[in-house]
């Protein structure tokens, strides 16, 4: 499979998938498999700062950002994701959200202080390359 073929593919399952994805989100944010990632992230990286939630799905992740302080920009390949991500958190003016990927992130050189990039890596075709 190549490149263009991942990235197409990967994008099609997550629109697909979106919907259930949604459905666990906030659960696994809050008391699941993620509810240590804030804090953690939060511990080596001051708040205020510009963040690019990179994968950012449904958008539960950016909002938990945010509200520890964060300047957040999350970026999703899937539209149905930012869809999403957008209604849930149209309230909160330090958070935004752009569909696009690892290959072609829309921000300028140095633009963001850090990156939080969870459940993405393995959505890429050439990981060494997007990283």
């Amino acid at each position: 499979m190549n490149l263009h073929t991942w990235h197409k593919e990967s994008k099609k399952e997550w629109d697909v998938f979106a919907p259930m994805w949604v459905k666990n989100s906030q659960e696994m944010w809050e008391t699941g498999s993620r509810k240590n990632i804030i804090p953690f992230f939060s511990e080596y990286v001051p708040s205020g700062v510009k963040v690019a939630d990179i994968g950012c799905g449904d958008g539960v992740g950016s909002l938990k950002l945010a509200e520890a302080g964060f300047e957040v920009t999350g970026v999703d390949l899937s539209n149905v994701m930012i869809e999403f991500a957008k209604g849930k958190t149209a309230q909160q003016p330090e958070l935004s959200f752009l569909q696009g990927d690892f290959y072609n992130l829309p921000f300028k050189d140095e633009e963001m202080d850090a990156a939080m990039v969870i459940n993405s890596l393995e959505y890429t075709g050439e990981p060494l390359t997007v990283m």
